[in-house]
């Protein structure tokens, strides 16, 4: 009898301490690891606001501009973003697919790859595609990929999204693409 509730108490206690750790890793509590509960940035849009992990989406021949935390971004027709990191320091958004402008201190990331900006970046990223369009109009940019970090400050290259990675560098005009108006709207 003894040895049963011995056993039933150690198997509690191990369960109670695990599910304190995972609850304070979820909310990177230092005592679990983490460096701190920070409170996450909410974008809004229109007079709609979004939350850390939710999706914002564009329509047929609809732009959007979205304030998130420090950053701003504008959105082209049919695309679809997701908030990742809300941050302070830390704001991070997924461009699942479509045509954004990115102003300030974020980053984009698509499949294996991440896009610091601190600046302003034309990114066009379609779903179906296995490449990206990335354009450092302003300030500071890197691409970090699973084999390597590099700088792309004032560069325009396409880019494919998964291993092995073939940038090729292109030529940009906001006046002569096909999104001339938008980007004339964003960039002003």
């Amino acid at each position: 009898m003894f040895n049963n509730n011995l056993t039933t108490i150690l198997i509690l206690a191990i369960a109670i301490a695990s599910t304190a750790l995972l609850v304070g890793n979820r909310f990177d509590a230092t005592w679990a690891g983490g460096s701190g509960y920070e409170a996450h940035a909410t974008a809004l849009a229109d007079v709609k606001e979004y939350r850390r992990g939710q999706t914002i989406s564009t329509g047929d021949e609809q732009w959007l501009f979205v304030r998130f935390g420090e950053a701003d971004f504008w959105m082209y027709e049919d695309t679809q973003v997701k908030l990742i990191d809300g941050r302070k320091d830390q704001l991070k958004i997924n461009v699942i697919q479509g045509r954004v402008i990115v102003e300030g201190p974020i980053t984009i990331e698509v499949r294996e790859l991440d896009l610091v900006i601190d600046g302003i970046a034309s990114f066009v990223h379609y779903s179906w595609l296995n490449e990206i369009e990335v354009v450092s109009i302003e300030g500071e940019a890197r691409l970090i990929r699973e084999d390597r970090t590099e700088g792309i400050s004032g560069q325009a290259l396409k880019t494919t999204t998964l291993a092995p990675y073939v940038d090729e560098t292109i030529t940009f005009d906001p006046a002569l693409s096909e999104a001339a108006d938008f980007y004339q709207w964003a960039l002003r």
